[in-house]
């Protein structure tokens, strides 16, 4: 996470904290076991925020909800 920031920091900051909160809780739910996974699975959520115009957030937003009650 702090690599993907490093790489994103110039963003604008609404965009960077958006983005971040979808990672982060994509990655409580997922919880990688390793740094290789962990890589992976960034791409991957990366890739999905990126392909699905953003929306891909409102599904993880909705399971991380339901997990939370």
């Amino acid at each position: 996470m702090k690599a993907w920031y490093e790489a994103n920091k110039d963003e604008p900051e609404e965009a960077v904290v958006e983005e971040l909160e979808y990672l982060t809780e994509a990655f409580s739910m997922i919880k990688p076991d390793n740094k290789d996974k962990a890589q992976r699975y960034l791409k991957v959520l990366e890739d999905a925020y990126v392909m699905t115009d953003y929306k891909v957030k409102e599904l993880f937003d909705r399971v991380y909800e339901v997990k939370q009650t």
